[in-house]
């Protein structure tokens, strides 16, 4: 069964921030994100802000944070972090689509890492992450991109590709305007 991270439009923010990306972490299971707030604390989750997950735990220990679901996440809703607290976020495998402006608003976000099971990423995902800078994008094929995603957000300096893909990500339609930001690497 899919589980689908949503927030509704209340006016209550809610904060996930993460870590930064680090190659010695190995990568979250199926039903967890990992996170770190820029204040060091746990974030308060309302489960009614989501539309189908169901946290089960959330917890904050040693630098790092974990959200724990009662089923896979497969995809990153609509408004899903819109707003937070964000420094970094790792997406777990199991994610296959990241919604409009899932993320519009993190202004604290400096990097991302995009899981090579995602297909298809939302309008203004990326949008007004003013200190964005690094995406790592594990994704063989480019996934679809649904208008600009990274609007507002002037700061991407590097988007990391699978070094066989460069030309790939480079030639396509969505992703040639970011060209002289893709660089290959070896994940």
């Amino acid at each position: 069964m899919s589980v689908i991270l949503t927030f509704s439009g209340c006016g209550k923010t809610y904060e996930f921030p993460l870590k930064p990306v680090d190659d010695s972490l190995t990568y979250p299971s199926n039903n967890q994100i990992w996170y770190t707030s820029s204040d060091g604390q746990v974030i308060e989750m309302d489960a009614h802000r989501f539309s189908v997950a169901v946290p089960l735990t959330n917890h904050y220990k040693d630098g790092k944070g974990v959200i724990t679901f009662d089923k896979d996440v497969t995809e990153i809703g609509e408004w899903a972090f819109g707003y937070t607290l964000l420094t970094s976020i790792i997406i777990p495998e199991s994610v296959t689509q990241i919604g409009d402006c899932a993320f519009w608003g993190c202004e604290n976000l400096t990097n991302i890492t995009i899981p090579k099971s995602v297909t298809q990423i939302g309008d203004y995902a990326f949008g007004g992450c003013y200190n964005l800078t690094t995406i790592y994008c594990k994704a063989i094929t480019p996934p679809t991109l649904d208008g600009d995603i990274f609007k507002f957000s002037n700061n991407v300096s590097k988007i990391y590709v699978p070094k066989e893909s460069v030309r790939d990500y480079k030639n396509d339609t969505n992703w040639s305007k970011y060209a002289s930001s893709i660089v290959g690497y070896d994940f």
